[in-house]
Protein backbone atom coordinates (compact mmCIF):
# COMPACT_ATOMS: atom_id res chain seq x y z
CA UNK A 1 0.00 0.00 0.00
CA UNK A 2 1.09 3.35 -0.65
CA UNK A 3 -0.17 6.37 0.78
CA UNK A 4 -2.85 8.53 -0.66
CA UNK A 5 -0.20 11.60 -1.22
CA UNK A 6 2.12 9.53 -2.90
CA UNK A 7 -0.37 8.13 -5.25
CA UNK A 8 -0.66 11.74 -6.44
CA UNK A 9 3.00 11.92 -7.33
CA UNK A 10 3.29 12.10 -11.15
CA UNK A 11 6.28 10.46 -11.62
CA UNK A 12 6.29 8.48 -15.21
CA UNK A 13 6.79 4.63 -12.89
CA UNK A 14 4.21 5.75 -10.29
CA UNK A 15 1.47 3.58 -11.43
CA UNK A 16 -1.50 5.94 -9.89
CA UNK A 17 0.32 8.71 -12.06
CA UNK A 18 -1.83 8.52 -15.41
CA UNK A 19 -5.11 8.20 -13.86
CA UNK A 20 -4.36 11.51 -11.86
CA UNK A 21 -2.58 13.42 -14.61
CA UNK A 22 -5.46 12.69 -16.99
CA UNK A 23 -7.59 14.11 -14.45
CA UNK A 24 -6.28 16.97 -14.37
CA UNK A 25 -5.58 17.59 -17.35
CA UNK A 26 -9.21 16.47 -18.98
CA UNK A 27 -10.06 19.54 -16.40
CA UNK A 28 -8.09 21.84 -17.71
CA UNK A 29 -9.37 21.41 -21.36
CA UNK A 30 -12.59 21.70 -20.23
CA UNK A 31 -12.22 25.30 -17.85
CA UNK A 32 -11.03 26.62 -21.29
CA UNK A 33 -13.33 25.11 -23.59
CA UNK A 34 -11.28 23.29 -25.92
CA UNK A 35 -13.51 20.39 -27.20
CA UNK A 36 -15.26 23.71 -28.78
CA UNK A 37 -11.68 24.95 -30.32
CA UNK A 38 -12.24 25.12 -34.40
CA UNK A 39 -10.29 22.66 -36.05
CA UNK A 40 -9.65 20.14 -33.05
CA UNK A 41 -7.72 17.27 -34.52
CA UNK A 42 -5.00 14.59 -32.82
CA UNK A 43 -1.83 15.11 -34.44
CA UNK A 44 1.47 12.03 -34.61
CA UNK A 45 4.57 13.36 -35.29
CA UNK A 46 6.90 10.23 -35.58
CA UNK A 47 10.98 10.95 -36.99
CA UNK A 48 12.93 7.91 -36.81
CA UNK A 49 16.31 9.99 -36.00
CA UNK A 50 14.85 10.34 -32.46
CA UNK A 51 14.92 5.97 -32.31
CA UNK A 52 17.67 4.76 -30.00
CA UNK A 53 18.47 1.28 -28.80
CA UNK A 54 17.28 -0.21 -25.22
CA UNK A 55 21.11 -0.74 -24.94
CA UNK A 56 22.54 2.78 -25.32
CA UNK A 57 19.16 5.11 -24.14
CA UNK A 58 20.44 7.86 -26.18
CA UNK A 59 17.21 9.75 -24.89
CA UNK A 60 17.72 13.74 -25.53
CA UNK A 61 14.81 15.33 -24.08
CA UNK A 62 15.90 18.80 -24.63
CA UNK A 63 16.91 17.92 -28.08
CA UNK A 64 13.31 16.43 -29.12
CA UNK A 65 11.92 19.14 -27.38
CA UNK A 66 13.45 22.03 -29.40
CA UNK A 67 12.48 20.43 -32.59
CA UNK A 68 8.98 19.93 -31.80
CA UNK A 69 8.36 23.48 -30.50
CA UNK A 70 10.18 24.67 -33.70
CA UNK A 71 7.97 22.07 -35.77
CA UNK A 72 4.71 23.78 -33.83
CA UNK A 73 5.54 27.84 -33.19
CA UNK A 74 2.54 29.76 -33.64
CA UNK A 75 -0.03 27.00 -33.35
CA UNK A 76 -2.30 25.74 -30.52
CA UNK A 77 -1.24 22.34 -29.06
CA UNK A 78 -0.66 20.66 -26.21
CA UNK A 79 1.21 17.34 -26.87
CA UNK A 80 2.89 14.47 -24.85
CA UNK A 81 6.18 12.78 -25.90
CA UNK A 82 5.59 8.55 -25.38
CA UNK A 83 7.83 5.40 -25.92
CA UNK A 84 7.29 2.33 -28.19
CA UNK A 85 9.50 -0.47 -27.81
CA UNK A 86 9.70 -2.63 -30.47
CA UNK A 87 10.35 -6.38 -30.23
CA UNK A 88 11.49 -7.22 -34.04
CA UNK A 89 13.51 -4.04 -35.52
CA UNK A 90 17.01 -3.31 -34.02
CA UNK A 91 19.18 -0.06 -34.58
CA UNK A 92 21.49 -0.50 -36.72
CA UNK A 93 24.54 0.50 -34.41
CA UNK A 94 24.25 -2.80 -32.75
CA UNK A 95 22.77 -0.71 -29.43
CA UNK A 96 19.71 -3.14 -29.26
CA UNK A 97 15.88 -3.29 -30.47
CA UNK A 98 14.63 -0.05 -31.17
CA UNK A 99 12.71 2.12 -29.00
CA UNK A 100 10.81 5.44 -30.62
CA UNK A 101 9.94 8.52 -28.73
CA UNK A 102 6.91 10.11 -30.77
CA UNK A 103 4.43 12.25 -29.96
CA UNK A 104 0.74 12.16 -29.46
CA UNK A 105 -1.63 15.17 -28.71
CA UNK A 106 -4.18 17.99 -29.41
CA UNK A 107 -4.00 20.84 -32.19
CA UNK A 108 -6.21 23.12 -33.13
CA UNK A 109 -6.94 26.08 -34.80
CA UNK A 110 -5.03 26.84 -38.42
CA UNK A 111 -1.99 25.05 -38.96
CA UNK A 112 -0.23 26.95 -42.14
CA UNK A 113 2.38 25.37 -43.64
CA UNK A 114 2.58 22.56 -40.72
CA UNK A 115 3.26 19.68 -43.64
CA UNK A 116 5.82 20.97 -44.76
CA UNK A 117 7.60 21.75 -41.76
CA UNK A 118 7.56 17.89 -41.05
CA UNK A 119 9.32 17.22 -44.28
CA UNK A 120 12.39 17.51 -42.21
CA UNK A 121 11.34 14.29 -39.99
CA UNK A 122 12.62 11.02 -40.55
CA UNK A 123 9.78 8.22 -41.56
CA UNK A 124 9.59 6.07 -39.02
CA UNK A 125 9.83 2.05 -38.66
CA UNK A 126 7.62 0.07 -41.75
CA UNK A 127 7.98 3.80 -43.62
CA UNK A 128 5.39 5.44 -41.22
CA UNK A 129 4.24 9.44 -41.73
CA UNK A 130 6.31 11.48 -39.39
CA UNK A 131 3.02 13.46 -39.42
CA UNK A 132 -0.58 12.23 -38.76
CA UNK A 133 -3.85 14.61 -38.37
CA UNK A 134 -6.98 13.01 -37.73
CA UNK A 135 -10.29 15.05 -36.66
CA UNK A 136 -11.48 14.84 -33.16
CA UNK A 137 -14.76 13.55 -34.74
CA UNK A 138 -13.56 10.41 -36.02
CA UNK A 139 -11.02 9.53 -33.05
CA UNK A 140 -11.94 6.78 -30.70
CA UNK A 141 -13.94 7.75 -28.49
CA UNK A 142 -14.45 11.18 -29.12
CA UNK A 143 -11.80 14.14 -26.95
CA UNK A 144 -11.83 12.22 -24.21
CA UNK A 145 -10.49 9.18 -25.93
CA UNK A 146 -7.94 11.61 -27.50
CA UNK A 147 -7.28 12.96 -24.23
CA UNK A 148 -6.49 9.71 -22.66
CA UNK A 149 -4.73 8.52 -25.66
CA UNK A 150 -1.54 11.00 -24.76
CA UNK A 151 -1.76 9.96 -21.46
CA UNK A 152 -0.07 6.02 -21.72
CA UNK A 153 2.22 4.46 -19.71
CA UNK A 154 4.77 2.00 -21.77
CA UNK A 155 2.70 -1.18 -20.98
CA UNK A 156 2.85 -2.40 -24.07
CA UNK A 157 5.33 -3.07 -27.04
CA UNK A 158 5.17 -3.60 -30.65
CA UNK A 159 6.20 -4.85 -33.47
CA UNK A 160 5.87 -3.73 -37.70
CA UNK A 161 6.12 -6.60 -40.31
CA UNK A 162 5.48 -6.43 -43.87
CA UNK A 163 2.98 -8.84 -45.91
CA UNK A 164 3.78 -10.34 -49.49
CA UNK A 165 1.92 -7.05 -51.09
CA UNK A 166 4.45 -4.86 -49.41
CA UNK A 167 2.45 -3.77 -47.14
CA UNK A 168 3.19 -2.79 -43.29
CA UNK A 169 1.75 -3.73 -40.20
CA UNK A 170 1.51 -2.58 -37.17
CA UNK A 171 0.57 -4.71 -33.81
CA UNK A 172 0.51 -4.03 -30.30
CA UNK A 173 1.91 -6.79 -28.06
CA UNK A 174 2.55 -7.43 -24.14
CA UNK A 175 6.12 -5.82 -23.17
CA UNK A 176 8.67 -8.96 -21.65
CA UNK A 177 9.10 -8.07 -18.01
CA UNK A 178 12.64 -7.28 -18.46
CA UNK A 179 12.54 -5.16 -20.95
CA UNK A 180 9.24 -3.20 -18.80
CA UNK A 181 11.65 -2.88 -16.20
CA UNK A 182 14.74 -2.20 -18.12
CA UNK A 183 12.35 0.57 -19.51
CA UNK A 184 11.17 1.98 -16.26
CA UNK A 185 14.06 2.30 -15.13
CA UNK A 186 15.16 4.38 -17.26
CA UNK A 187 12.28 6.60 -16.91
CA UNK A 188 12.16 7.06 -13.47
CA UNK A 189 13.50 10.26 -13.21
CA UNK A 190 10.82 11.85 -15.27
CA UNK A 191 7.17 12.87 -13.92
CA UNK A 192 4.45 13.02 -16.69
CA UNK A 193 4.47 16.59 -16.75
CA UNK A 194 7.80 16.98 -17.81
CA UNK A 195 7.04 14.70 -21.57
CA UNK A 196 4.20 17.59 -21.87
CA UNK A 197 4.83 20.55 -24.16
CA UNK A 198 2.31 23.49 -25.13
CA UNK A 199 2.37 26.41 -27.39
CA UNK A 200 -0.89 29.24 -28.14
CA UNK A 201 -4.02 28.66 -26.30
CA UNK A 202 -2.68 25.19 -25.24
CA UNK A 203 -0.52 27.37 -22.56
CA UNK A 204 -2.89 27.94 -20.22
CA UNK A 205 -4.34 24.65 -20.45
CA UNK A 206 -1.23 23.03 -19.76
CA UNK A 207 -0.66 25.58 -16.99
CA UNK A 208 -3.95 24.81 -15.41
CA UNK A 209 -2.99 21.23 -15.49
CA UNK A 210 0.18 21.36 -13.44
CA UNK A 211 -1.41 24.29 -10.76
CA UNK A 212 -3.97 21.20 -10.22
CA UNK A 213 -1.39 18.87 -9.91
CA UNK A 214 0.67 20.68 -7.40
CA UNK A 215 -2.01 21.87 -5.30
CA UNK A 216 -2.63 18.78 -3.07
CA UNK A 217 1.04 19.37 -2.07
CA UNK A 218 1.08 22.83 -1.31
CA UNK A 219 1.78 23.69 2.00
CA UNK A 220 -1.49 25.55 3.74
CA UNK A 221 -0.53 29.09 4.50
CA UNK A 222 -0.65 30.11 8.30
Amino acid sequence: MISHRTARELRYVNPHARWWWLHYLRDAYRQWNIEAAPDLRMITLINGAWHFGEASWDFDLNRIKRQIRAILAGYNYVVAIEFAPFRNHVMADNTGRIIAPHLQGLVWGETPGLRARCAQLVPGLGSADPLHLLAIREAAGGFAGAVGYMVKPPHHGYCVWQDRTGRFHHQGEKLALIRHHRLFTHLLPYDYPDLVLSGGAGVSVLRTARAAADRPFRRPRR
